[in-house]
């Protein structure tokens, strides 16, 4: 295969689809006999279809899945490659293609009209799943587009797999688009969304495996049209580095067109004032001012006219910053921007934490360039409810600084809590991530996971206030797992992982934390920087490697390159709700690009199959926690593996990982060879 197109019209959960691909057959000689397969999910109900190549009519037929289960096995007793097994127990749609000619290219075109199910308030659209992982190669070009209508307000649509862009064409209208170049298929592309007549939309996914406890996650939507009376006024304050160090790369410039870009954005329930900070910190106004169009031309003359020079005094910057008249009923934010340490004034770590906390007021930090204390800013920001991005020196800060503002735009709940209250014999839920969950703005939305026990309904009471008052919102969501959302407890232990590194970094290295980082790390296949050896092989992965990478850290006090890619990295990983975004993460912290090379070498070294990670060592795909047990041969090929195959639904997505393969199944350990 060399190019996929999908494009899809998506009408009250009925969805048309069109799907384009481009092939080559790199035989040489006489015609051949091409045959395309395209997996179908059990319950996806496939009102009609057709199939053209190279713009003629052709013939194709949708299977069951007790006819593919014997066109499956067929094949692979044949070629003796399991790779088609990954869609052991679905149905297929099969089109034969004859003749196609010696080093030909051929298209293949299908249309679909299909009925979508909502599954806990969401509707799953597997736009493609045509190639199996084992004969996965870079393909020239892939590109999605989907355009959603619905006569309820629509809340969110994300993805799971793939880094979508989902723009908004209307309250009820979103259109979602990818592509990319030089791709190596992650696997199959999935997204959901999400339409609600609530305010707040809320929907959750939930999976569960034997002897485990279930994973959930919830997605929250706020209004995507919120009216003026529902936007929330801000307070912000630009507290921005103007030291000597930001003349190099140019940052000071960058960071002149940040702030005048984002001090359009401000409307008349907004105030603003910018703090400036080098030898002394400096206000541009006595006060907050309220951004009328004239406050704001002044305001972006205030940008343009920023200079850099001397050193860095971060302890006035945040006296002054945080001591602004902050309306009571505003959404009070300090965007906070250094590219150094402090070298003038207070340097210590808590003396300048304690200035900021207590106060109310979110601190979101920004680093740029390798020379800061990512310690520091780190706690800046968990301890005030803010967050941190680290800006590489060659990467556009005005970029960045710009998608953060289109972020922050219209904040509708602050201090939103949520709630889980029992019904009878409902789960019990546990490990809930974040911890404290951020202000809630319009157009964005909140995900939170946890684990949870038991089955059936809980009420969920979501909270915080807007301006002077306290709203709530209470739903029912049903906590029924699906085999389909197999990706939900990896998702809860990125974030878990994520919250571990936070408190080791900040508070101190601890045996128990780092011990736990390890068991999730290798359970889930989460790679990160303290937990590369996964992939290398050349450090073993143990909570005394992760301590003692801790302790190098403040030996370093936070600062230099080395701990920027931690922190960098660490972020990477906090933001990959979707496998995509986690191949990338996990790539950073492996030191390398995420190119289509890339991105092969890591499927070739880490396998996730479900919530399960797989390992390449030595040729053989082991799973996680095999640390030479005695294990059950299973001989490939033979009709005892066929057998067990038939008798154990799932397990054909881990027999599809090749022909030297130990996993675990219950308490048993299975080996294929």
């Amino acid at each position: 295969m060399r190019e996929t197109h999908a494009k899809m019209s998506i009408r009250e959960d009925v969805a048309e689809k069109r799907l384009r691909m481009k092939f080559h057959n790199t035989g040489s000689g006489a015609n051949t006999e091409a045959t395309f397969f395209m997996e179908l999910e059990p319950d996806q109900r496939v009102e009609s279809f057709s199939v053209t190549i190279d713009g003629k009519t052709a013939e194709g037929e949708i299977l069951d899945a007790e006819k593919a289960r014997k066109i499956y096995e067929g094949i692979v007793a044949k070629q003796k490659d399991p790779a088609l097994l990954e869609y052991y127990g679905a149905r297929l749609l099969r089109v034969r293609i004859f003749p196609v000619p010696a080093n030909a290219d051929f298209e293949v075109e299908i249309r679909t009209i299909e009925a979508l199910r909502s599954q806990g308030g969401l509707v799953r659209v597997n736009t493609l799943n045509a190639v199996p992982a084992s004969f996965r190669k870079p393909l020239k070009t892939m590109t999605v587009e989907a355009t959603i209508e619905s006569s309820k307000p629509l809340k969110a649509v994300f993805s799971p797999t793939h880094d979508i862009v989902a723009a908004r064409t209307g309250p009820r209208a979103m259109k979602l688009t990818y592509s990319r170049q030089d791709y190596f298929p992650a696997g199959p592309f999935v997204f959901y969304y999400q339409a609600s007549e609530e305010a707040f939309g809320a929907a959750v996914l939930a999976f569960e495996e034997p002897g485990e406890d279930g994973a959930f996650m919830i997605t929250i939507a706020p209004p995507a049209d919120g009216t003026a009376g529902e936007r929330l006024p801000r307070d912000i304050v630009f507290a921005l580095d103007t030291s000597g160090s930001m003349l190099q790369g140019d940052k000071i410039g960058q960071v002149r067109k940040a702030l005048a870009a984002f001090v359009e954005t401000l409307t008349d329930k907004d105030r603003f004032n910018i703090i400036t900070f080098s030898t002394e910190a400096r206000a541009w106004r006595e006060s907050l001012v309220t951004a009328t169009a004239e406050a704001k031309a002044a305001g972006v003359s205030a940008a343009n006219s920023l200079n850099a020079r001397g050193g860095a005094a971060i302890e006035d910057a945040l006296k002054l910053a945080l001591a602004q008249s902050f309306r009571p009923d505003a959404t009070k934010i300090v965007v906070f921007l250094t590219d150094g340490t402090p070298t003038i004034g207070e340097r210590d770590d808590e003396a300048l934490l304690k200035i900021a906390r207590g106060r109310g007021v979110r601190v979101f930090a920004f680093g740029a360039g390798f020379d800061l204390n990512t310690r520091l800013l780190d706690r800046l920001a968990i301890e005030n409810g803010g967050d941190r991005q680290y800006i590489h020196p060659n990467e556009n800060a005005t970029e960045v600084l710009a998608s953060f503002a289109k972020r922050i735009d219209a904040p509708l709940l602050a201090d939103p809590v949520l709630k889980f209250a029992g019904v009878e014999g409902s789960a019990e839920v546990t490990d809930v991530q974040p911890k404290k969950l951020p202000d809630i703005f319009q157009g964005g939305s909140v995900v939170v996971t946890g684990r949870f026990k038991g089955k059936g309904a809980r009420r969920i009471e979501l909270s915080g206030t807007a301006g002077r008052e306290t709203r709530s919102v209470s739903y029912t969501l049903d906590f029924a797992s699906e085999p389909r959302n197999d990706f939900v407890p990896r998702l809860w232990a990125i974030q878990r992982i994520d919250f571990l590194l936070d408190e080791i970094r900040t508070r101190g290295a601890s045996k128990e934390l780092a011990e736990e980082i390890v068991r999730l790390s290798k359970r889930y296949g989460v790679v990160t920087p303290y937990t590369a050896g996964l992939i290398t092989e050349d450090v073993p992965v143990t909570a005394a490697g992760i301590e003692r990478r801790v302790g190098q850290s403040a030996g370093a006090n936070y600062n230099g390159q080395q701990e920027w890619e931690l922190g960098r990295n660490q972020q990477e990983w906090r933001g990959a709700y979707n496998q995509e975004r986690q191949q990338l993460a996990a790539n950073g912290a492996l030191g390398r690009g995420n190119d289509a090379n890339a991105q092969a070498e890591l499927m070739n070294r880490q396998r996730n199959v479900g919530n399960r990670a797989f390992y390449n060592r030595g040729g053989a795909w082991q799973e996680s926690g095999y640390e030479a047990q005695v294990a059950r041969t299973l001989k490939f090929g033979t009709e005892e593996y066929f057998e067990f195959l038939r008798n154990n639904d799932g397990a054909g997505a881990v027999l599809a990982l090749g022909r030297n393969i130990t996993f675990r199944l219950g308490s048993e350990w299975i080996r294929v060879e």
